[in-house]
């Protein structure tokens, strides 16, 4: 398969809250194209959703480091640091970006 088969797997797996399919179908689109911040920042948040909060650490940071920055990926990655028990690095991460949502309680997804 392609990564744009894997791609659209994903989406149709997130479609239907199959999270296991989903993270695996993420895991085959980033390992053909390591360097989109998209694919591995969603890699991360079906990570969390599935509480693999340490890994899911990894890749919304690598995300971040590979230039992606959205309200999305802020909230997965200090939804994943506050379920470690991390909420200082989470706190610190949402001030150094700036965004009016980290005044806020981490504005954690559901």
């Amino acid at each position: 398969m392609t990564a744009e088969d894997f791609r659209s797997q994903a989406m149709k797996c997130a479609q239907l809250r199959d999270w296991r399919r989903q993270e695996s179908s993420w895991r085959e689109y980033v390992r053909l194209r390591p360097d989109d911040s998209v694919g591995i920042a969603r890699l991360g948040f079906v990570l969390n959703q599935r509480d693999k909060h340490e890994e899911s650490i990894v890749h919304l940071k690598m995300s971040m480091d590979l230039g992606a920055g959205a309200y999305d990926l802020f909230a997965y990655y200090a939804d994943s640091h506050e379920k470690l028990g991390h909420t200082g690095d989470a706190h610190r991460m949402v001030i150094q970006t700036g965004n009016d949502w980290g005044r806020t309680r981490y504005a954690a997804p559901k």
